[in-house]
């Protein structure tokens, strides 16, 4: 049986207004693929699950009622760990920054959020995203999931492997120099959401592109 990370975001959220799946057996997922792989793999620094089910537990109520907000209501979402989130510990990849705690959401992650996706955790990254290879020596490394030796490209590695190894639904990463548009060959379904230097763009797991994308996180 297919597992609801391995659905695109669009058919999961049809699977949740047509009742045939919900938000928290979605985070459920997350926390068990998570638990089961991640740890050769490093995709996340910082996990907020618990945080995330009660959310996804609102989310579920707010689909049987018939009431569920936003165009990305109760996909999974992991997030580089170089946007702050409130109440999460984001460390820039620095360990300088090893116990920061923002106040605030990032402007993209508050958008995100507020279109109804469901923070998980933070993703690995170069110190300050400054590499192409997402190696951290002191922060730790994400692997390529095909071939452990290998990079998995950067400095948005984490979010990449997040997503291409159906730990999450979403993620965002960011590219100045090419963090998104390396990862073709790593995930070929990363989608930049505007084509300019210093953009916001993420990965969807799309057969489509998800325009809510585009629409939440313009570039500036």
């Amino acid at each position: 049986m297919t597992g609801l990370l391995e659905l695109s975001a669009r058919e999961l959220l049809s699977r949740y207004a047509s009742g045939d799946a919900s938000p928290v057996e979605a985070i459920d997922e997350v926390a068990a693929r998570s638990a089961e792989i991640d740890g050769r793999l490093g995709a996340f620094t910082t996990l907020c699950l618990e945080r995330a089910r009660a959310e996804a537990s609102r989310c579920e109520e707010a689909y049987r009622r018939g009431e569920a907000h936003g165009p990305l209501a109760g996909l999974s979402l992991g997030v580089k760990d170089l946007f702050d989130a409130e109440g999460v510990r984001t460390t820039y990849g620095s360990p300088m920054f090893a116990d920061h705690v923002p106040a605030a959401d990032a402007e993209a992650l508050r958008r995100a959020r507020a279109a109804g996706a469901i923070l998980v955790g933070k993703t690995q990254t170069h110190e300050f995203a400054w590499g192409i290879s997402s190696v951290n020596e002191r922060m730790g490394t994400s692997h390529n999931p095909w071939a452990l030796d290998r990079v998995s490209g950067g400095s948005s590695g984490g979010s990449a492997v997040a997503l291409a190894t159906h730990q999450v639904s979403l993620a965002l990463g960011s590219d100045t120099g090419g963090s998104i548009r390396g990862h073709g060959p790593l995930y070929p379904r990363g989608e930049p959401v505007e084509p300019r230097l210093d953009a916001r763009p993420s990965f969807d797991r799309l057969r489509t592109k998800l325009s809510a994308w585009q629409e939440l996180l313009p570039a500036s």
